[in-house]
């Protein structure tokens, strides 16, 4: 099986983490003779952080995460939050207990200073880690790194933190008002960590109801139960007219550790603490629960753009094979009109090349004529000054009867002005005919509309819009 181990800034965190953990209770347990019970807490705090820590490291080194038993997309994360809850009140408790009272410098009391260092080391170093792996916006991750998902694990490390105070010593059966409190806060607790439980083992999508309703209306109820407790508990156990205690014993700060009305008063603050997590969940459960519902109205509605887009290129693609029918019907029906125009021009000109040879031609016998009439005058002339009267008589019958015809008249044309007109007018009509019928004809082409877009003219449409 390849080792796989890359380095990341998520990863220095765990290490860092891990190795600040075991410094802690290693230290803890080598040199700082700590007392059964509370001492017990700091190091199962530490050490439970350092072996789960570990066992993640190991998990991602081997590429297990597939066979794992539980979403790794919400396990690690959900560790590290109540790694650095557990860290942090370990960081809270060993002074309180182990520190507070004592004096000089000796090496029990430096080992637990140390203990007490790296220990909040290590509640940084988870910090971090779950800084790192929360989501981001835009980014698909699990329930549990989602800021509600993180109040989940806090809210269920503040109950048990009101359970053990409220049970050493026993401070809710003095009357119905704190049983309430106690209902209260076993309740949210048991949902709170079922959720947890649900997320991490990826069982939400076994629920015959919405998850995502659920939590919503969870957030809602658990934020009206711990209200009600966070104003009961104080209520009966600090006024005096209820039977509670108003001011603090002055034997409370003799020993170590919190005395019996210090606990009742944490008891509220933790009460009060919790509120404003469960608060907060149900202002972010009803934040998600809104972009739910957004995001499926853009669902529906990207369904309903592809369903259109569909119709668009089925409509599209027969509007292509229609308008190449009617641009090779439109080639050949201009192309003929075309040949028909340069058969006409082509007669055309070979009528006005005929009236031209025509003119020629009249031109070169008449010239031809003359050209007889000129060779008969000089013969005639040379017979005029011939001496020979003889033959002068024998030609005189042969010059009179070869005269020409009496001359005729040519009409000439000047230009070809009224072809010209003709042509002109002709090509008017052509004009007047093509104007006419080309606008019928661009008029059916701009009839072949397939989709209609409605376009937002004024800003208060456009973003109501842009609000769905």
């Amino acid at each position: 099986m390849p080792v796989v181990l890359r380095s990341s800034p998520l990863l220095w965190a765990r290490v860092a983490a891990m190795v600040f953990a075991c410094v802690a209770f290693s230290v803890a347990l080598y040199g700082a003779y700590l007392t059964h019970g509370t001492g017990d807490w700091c190091i199962f705090c530490w050490s439970f952080s350092f072996v789960g820590t570990l066992l993640i490291i190991l998990v991602e080194m081997f590429g297990l995460q597939t066979r794992a038993p539980v979403s790794w997309k919400n396990f690690p994360i959900t560790f590290a939050c109540y790694a650095s809850l557990l860290c942090l009140s370990a960081s809270i408790i060993f002074p309180l207990y182990f520190l507070k009272g004592y004096a000089g410098r000796s090496q029990m009391i430096n080992c637990r200073i140390v203990s007490t260092v790296f220990s909040c080391l290590a509640t940084i170093a988870y910090l971090s880690e779950v800084s790192l792996s929360k989501a981001r916006p835009g980014e698909v991750a699990g329930y549990m790194a989602t800021a509600p998902g993180l109040l989940k694990v806090c809210e269920t490390f503040v109950a048990c933190i009101i359970f053990v105070f409220i049970s050493e010593p026993i401070s809710y059966d003095q009357n119905a008002a704190t049983n309430w409190c106690l209902a209260v806060y076993c309740i949210c607790f048991i949902l709170s960590a079922a959720i947890i439980v649900m997320c991490v083992g990826e069982c939400t999508g076994c629920l015959p109801f919405s998850f995502a309703r659920f939590l919503s209306t969870y957030a809602l109820l658990a934020v009206g139960l711990y209200l009600s407790a966070t104003i009961i508990w104080p209520i009966y156990k600090f006024d005096t007219n209820h039977g509670g205690q108003s001011h603090r014993p002055n034997n409370c700060g003799s020993g170590t550790g919190l005395c019996a009305w210090d606990k009742l008063l944490a008891i509220s603050v933790l009460s009060a603490l919790n509120f404003i997590l469960y608060l907060a969940d149900l202002i972010y459960s009803a934040r998600l629960k809104e972009l739910g519902m957004t995001r499926q109205k853009y669902k529906l509605k990207i369904h309903a753009k592809e369903k259109d887009l569909l119709e668009l290129k089925q409509a599209v693609d027969a509007l292509k094979s229609s308008a190449q029918s009617a641009m090779e019907n439109g080639e050949q029906i201009f192309n003929e009109l075309i040949q028909f125009i340069e058969r006409r021009r082509s007669k055309f000109r070979d009528l006005i090349r005929d009236q031209e040879r025509a003119a020629e031609s009249m031109l070169q016998t008449l010239e031809q004529e003359i050209t007889e009439l000129k060779q008969r005058d000089h013969e005639l002339e040379m017979l005029l000054k011939s001496e020979d009267h003889v033959q002068v008589l024998q030609n005189c019958h042969s010059f009179s009867s070869g005269l020409p015809d009496p001359p005729f008249t040519i009409a000439t044309l000047s230009d070809f002005g009224k072809v010209n007109d003709a042509i002109s007018a002709l090509k008017k009509k052509l004009e007047d005919v093509f104007k006419g019928e080309w606008l019928r004809i661009y008029q059916a082409a701009r009839s072949m509309k397939i989709l209609h877009c409605t376009v937002p003219k004024i800003r208060s449409e456009f973003l109501h819009r842009k609000s769905i």
